[in-house]
């Protein structure tokens, strides 16, 4: 069995809390907001499969990443534990939550529904294919090839922080680009199936974010029969990066209420 990689942040009291990334993300990103809970929370930030420093892999199905985090969870010994999860992470944390419900105390969903999506990264991976790091010289050769696609600056930075340097000074891609570009439709879909969750669970949205709809809140409440839904205001799809404050309050609050 192979072994996520991962980042621990450790807190000697028995609050176990497990972090998931998205889509081109990795543990990395969560760093301050992992510092600032580390004062109530032994956390858990792994890099899921094809991200960061973690395996590859031809597959990542849901199945296949949230059994990932399970097996992670059983051999680090932390169940049951806290979850949160955003956007991919989030569906990954959803269908963990169905696989091994008596794995969780309680989970936080950020930014995402248990709902399939339509596709809307093309252009991300297209600017991504487009980068032929072998022949690139300088971080703002890369910068400079971006910028003839039309992203917004957090998603500039986030396929940046998915580029490395080698010893011989040579970019390179940290992420299996192939893979993720392969199971891009997989990671489109649903993560769940019809079976009721009952862990009480926390879905945080952000009000200028269209991933999580008004009219998804039914859908929300029939599979999730203990949940609860806010929304942030003046934040999008990044709201712990917008407001990573707010964010750890509404997190710890939620996890440490009865």
């Amino acid at each position: 069995m192979t072994q996520l990689h991962y980042k621990l942040y450790p807190n000697n009291n028995k609050r176990h809390l497990i972090i998931l990334h998205g889509l081109l993300g990795s543990s990395d990103n969560w760093r301050t907001i992992c510092k600032q809970l580390q004062a109530d929370f032994n956390i858990i930030c792994p890099d899921c499969r094809n991200h960061g420093q973690s395996f590859h892999s031809a597959t990542m199905s849901y199945t296949d990443m949230a059994t990932d985090i399970i097996n992670l969870i059983s051999a680090l010994d932390i169940a049951p534990c806290y979850i949160i999860g955003h956007s991919m992470g989030g569906k990954i944390a959803m269908n963990c939550l169905q696989q091994q419900p008596t794995a969780f105390k309680k989970a936080l969903i950020v930014d995402i529904a248990p709902k399939a999506y339509n596709h809307q990264h093309q252009n991300v991976f297209e600017a991504i294919q487009s980068l032929t790091l072998s022949t690139m010289q300088q971080r703002t050769d890369i910068i400079n090839q971006l910028s003839t696609f039309k992203l917004d600056i957090a998603t500039q930075q986030l396929i940046l922080k998915n580029i490395g340097r080698n010893q011989q000074q040579q970019f390179y891609w940290k992420p299996n680009i192939n893979a993720l570009s392969a199971n891009y439709t997989s990671v489109m879909n649903n993560s769940t199936t019809n079976q009721p969750i009952t862990t009480p669970t926390l879905f945080l949205a952000g009000e200028q974010s269209t991933y999580i709809q008004h009219t998804d809140y039914p859908i929300i409440h029939q599979l999730f029969k203990r949940a609860q839904i806010t929304e942030i205001a003046g934040v999008g799809h990044w709201l712990q990066a917008e407001k990573p404050i707010l964010f750890c309050e509404k997190a710890t609050d939620f996890f440490k209420s009865t």
